[in-house]
């Protein structure tokens, strides 16, 4: 379970006192330079290591403490879509463009299995609060999504979700376990979105309104509220128990491709291809602050995954360029009070690199 915030940072976020003017450059670390490109990031439990999925098919570990030592766990055949730990910390799992999952010893740095089978691509790991079931989510663009269940010590498949007509983009557990969220679906269609009993899977809750694939999905702390995002550019809240929308977030300029909580479940972190993190009073639904604001020194393309540690206390941002840059939330709430960017340079045309779009 997540740990909540100071209750003044929390205050800060949830009130509104955030500055709506970018971040100065100053206010982050770079743990990593001169990677591939960081297509997707997870922290440990405890927040001590950091597990980032690259375009290369390698899977990496980094402690955050000590910027630019890592270790290599392996290598996927192709690109990384999706990384995550097990609750007890120990283990880790890579999703990959490859058509396969691989498991990690986090401890030894090495390969524990291969979890093959898939007819596509895995965009998205979960793992269960209990850590004995590992999610997928996938599939083929236009033949079928896949959502799967594995038992994670036994390395074998467990359960399946049927009737998802389009890949699966992102999955996660419900705090309690018994509540899988899938989403996905097929560029410029409505979204799919559906609530799964894990127990007993035949009759999903349908939810409605993404006009345009879901890319991401999160539950909030208490397991009350489950927030999406997607290509239509909105982040959207739900009903976790009945599925029914309660508030659409609007602000982002491109497609959103993260979501998650921090403070407790006080707010909402986003971040899109729009080159911004945003962050939203989970309550109200107002905009109370962003870092890397578009307008602001743009380089398309920078902000490229994202991960929040358990405890909502550290951000960290993989980019395209091949770094990763991790902020500390506590001290980007203190110093976001006031206006903290000094000389803003606008980005000359040649100092655009041109890089591949995000997989479709």
């Amino acid at each position: 379970m997540k740990q909540p915030l100071s209750l003044s940072v929390a205050a800060l976020l949830v009130a509104g006192m955030l500055s709506h003017r970018p971040a100065d450059a100053q206010s982050y670390r770079t743990v990593a330079a001169h990677q591939p490109p960081v297509y997707c990031l997870a922290f440990s439990p405890d927040g001590a290591a950091l597990v980032s999925g690259h375009a290369d098919g390698s899977v990496k570990l980094w402690d955050p403490g000590q910027p630019g030592q890592h270790t290599t766990l392996g290598r996927h055949l192709r690109v990384v879509y999706g990384v995550a730990f097990s609750s007890d910390g120990r283990t880790v799992a890579s999703g990959s463009h490859d058509h396969t999952v691989k498991l990690w010893d986090a401890a030894d740095k090495k390969e524990l299995a291969t979890l093959r089978g898939f007819r596509g691509r895995v965009y998205s790991v979960a793992f269960s609060p209990d850590g004995e079931t590992l999610a997928t989510g996938g599939g083929v663009f236009v033949t079928a999504g896949e959502a799967r269940l594995w038992d994670v010590s036994g390395r074998k498949q467990t359960g399946s979700f049927e009737g998802l007509t389009h890949w699966s983009r992102s999955v996660a557990f419900s705090p309690e376990g018994n509540t899988l969220a899938t989403g996905g679906g097929r560029l410029l269609r409505p979204g799919q979105l559906r609530l799964w009993n894990v127990a007993d899977p035949k009759q999903p809750i349908t939810l409605t309104g993404p006009r345009d694939e879901v890319l991401c999905v999160a539950f909030s702390p208490d397991g009350k509220t489950l927030a999406t995002a997607g290509r239509d550019m909105a982040v959207r809240l739900f009903d976790a128990s009945e599925g029914k929308p309660r508030a659409v977030l609007r602000g982002h300029t491109a497609e959103v491709f993260f979501v998650g909580y921090a403070a407790g479940g006080e707010v909402i972190v986003s971040a899109a291809m729009d080159n911004s993190v945003r962050f939203w009073d989970a309550k109200g639904g107002g905009q109370t602050g962003m870092i890397y604001d578009p307008l602001w020194g743009r380089r398309d393309g920078e902000v490229f995954s994202v991960a929040l540690s358990p405890d909502g206390k550290q951000l960290a941002l993989g980019t395209l360029y091949g770094r990763i840059k991790l902020w500390s939330v506590p001290d980007l709430a203190h110093r976001l009070r006031e206006p903290l960017y000094r000389v803003v340079r606008t980005a000359r045309r040649s100092d655009h690199v041109r890089l591949p779009p995000r997989p479709r």
